[in-house]
């Protein structure tokens, strides 16, 4: 989309690049405009949900924005001398990867039974335990202590701790 003012606009196209396209959960990305033409340019952001926009704040010189949302973004970059010189870019999308954070429950237990830690089973990620294991969870645990996982899906990476006690019976 342009705009058409009384005067020639040589602005015809405005691009966004991603420093990234999918993010970790809690991490961001810079989007950063470009006009395809020389010029001082206000750059005013958007966050696109079908046909709807919202502008993300007023329009300035920086072209670039720090976001940590999921969305569709795009940005309209208008001439600093004629406002009726404009351009509006394609949207960018941005996905973000999740991992859930606490995984593990701490456990007591009584003297000379055995118990399993369980992280999320799930196919896509991989996990790393104290223990050196590889599987979703570990079996067979009789002592005391702290054991950790940590869990990556290619991208993300979380890790969680649980603590594991062993006790007399209580006697009632």
């Amino acid at each position: 989309v342009t705009g058409c003012g009384a005067s020639a606009c040589p602005l015809t196209d405005v691009t966004i690049k991603a420093s990234a396209q999918r993010i970790c959960e809690n991490d961001s990305v810079v989007l950063r405009a470009t006009a395809k033409a020389k010029g001082d340019y206000q750059y005013e952001w958007f966050s696109v949900e079908g046909k709807d926009s919202t502008s993300l704040g007023k329009a300035s010189a920086a072209g670039s924005i720090v976001v940590k949302k999921a969305g569709a973004y795009a940005v309209v970059a208008t001439n600093s001398e004629d406002a009726t010189c404009f351009a509006a870019s394609d949207t960018v999308i941005i996905s973000v990867d999740t991992i859930p954070a606490r995984l593990l429950k701490n456990v007591s237990e009584c003297v000379g039974k055995t118990v399993e830690l369980q992280a999320a089973d799930n196919a896509d990620y991989t996990y790393e335990w104290s223990d050196g294991s590889t599987d979703s969870k570990i079996s067979g645990i009789d002592t005391d202590g702290e054991y950790s996982v940590i869990i990556t899906n290619g991208q993300c990476v979380t890790k969680d701790t649980a603590t594991v006690e062993f006790g007399s019976a209580k006697l009632e």
